[in-house]
């Protein structure tokens, strides 16, 4: 039985004399606020411990169930000194030490896994075209990543990339590449193939940061799956497959796994060599790739990746925020979602 399952088990029990004390208190404010407080700990600490709280767990790097649980025996502190209640204030304290403990544990984990980063080599490859800020957001955040060795940033726009160079911070990670635009987000693989230094190659739109948990395990995963990400879509089904929205809700919030053969380039990670071969196929699409503006470079460097390695890319699940809802809800135009599906469809 691991810690917080036994930990969370004996604050159950504790919970459990609570409530029984509290139901015989004279005031009634008092009374009801305990016994909500009791009823949201008691949901808060069965999810913990069962790990239901996908995105509110250690497990997942996150602290909030963590300092909830510590908020409410602070509140046990308070109220047992009021009403001189002497066994709710030991159990608020059990509570409060438990969890501080628990906490430096954490932060512990914390240090081991920023050490691990920084072990890591990561290059990333984001495009600036017509949202500049987007991308001054994005990079300026990512630099503070210690896993993240280079960014470079394809330019397709003159303007967009004087505003980036004045916005962002100096950094010698950054390099700055220009293209003529002609395949557009396409473009990113020929970036990425011709000026990448690091092994480890991230793909990002310019609208989306992962978290570090996510880098981290898209870091260690893609050594063996060899082509990870956590957005992706069904290739057979058109149902969601250029809506960014559909994923973050049942991907994300919902935690649900989607059935996938396709990752999305929002967010996605490839090796080096990975990357090399699958771009001496990549290259036979290009007049195709012109002709559709780049549209569908992910389906087509998926569907070669799984024709060559005789394997399906694997999604890997976190989190990552987006940084234009607008865009997160986008749907693809009538012609590029039919471009897209017919992509889906065709042998390469």
């Amino acid at each position: 039985m691991s810690y917080v399952v036994a930990r969370e088990i004996i604050f159950l029990i504790i919970l459990s004399i609570i409530a029984f004390d509290v139901n015989k208190m004279n005031n009634d404010i008092w009374k009801k606020g305990m016994v909500l407080v009791i009823v949201i700990q008691i949901i808060t600490h069965v999810l913990l411990a069962t790990g239901k709280m996908k995105h509110c767990n250690p497990k997942h790097g996150s602290k909030c169930a963590n300092n909830i649980a510590l908020s409410f025996g602070l509140i046990y502190l308070f109220v047992g000194f009021k009403f001189k209640k002497w066994y709710l204030v030991l159990a608020g304290l059990y509570i409060s030490i438990s969890h501080l403990t628990y906490i430096n544990l954490f932060n512990a984990n914390d240090d081991l896994t920023i050490r691990n980063e920084e072990m890591m080599s990561i290059s990333v490859v984001t495009l600036n075209y017509k949202r500049p800020d987007n991308v001054i957001r994005q990079i300026t955040e990512l630099l503070k990543y210690p896993s993240i060795k280079e960014i470079i940033i394809g330019h397709g726009d003159n303007e967009a990339k004087m505003k980036v160079l004045k916005g962002l911070p100096k950094s010698k990670k950054i390099k700055h590449v220009n293209d003529n635009g002609d395949l557009g987000g396409a473009i990113r693989f020929y970036v990425a193939r011709d000026h990448v230094s690091h092994d480890k190659v991230l793909f990002l739109d310019d609208d989306v940061i992962p978290s570090r948990q996510l880098l981290f395990d898209m870091a260690r995963e893609v050594v063996s799956k060899k082509l990870v990400g956590p957005i992706a879509r069904e290739c057979n089904s058109s149902v969601g497959s250029n809506n960014k929205l559909y994923y973050l809700i049942l991907s994300q919030l919902l935690g649900v796994e989607l059935a996938h053969d396709i990752i999305l380039t929002p967010i996605m990670m490839t090796t080096k060599d990975v990357l090399d071969r699958i771009m001496v196929d990549f290259e036979f699409h290009r007049k195709t790739l012109i002709v559709n503006r780049g549209n569908g470079e992910d389906i087509l460097f998926n569907k070669i990746f799984s024709k060559v390695y005789k394997m399906k890319p694997s999604r890997v699940d976190g989190n990552y925020r987006w940084l234009d809802f607008k865009t997160a809800s986008y749907h693809g135009s009538s012609g590029f979602q039919s471009q897209r599906d017919k992509l889906c469809a065709a042998d390469v």
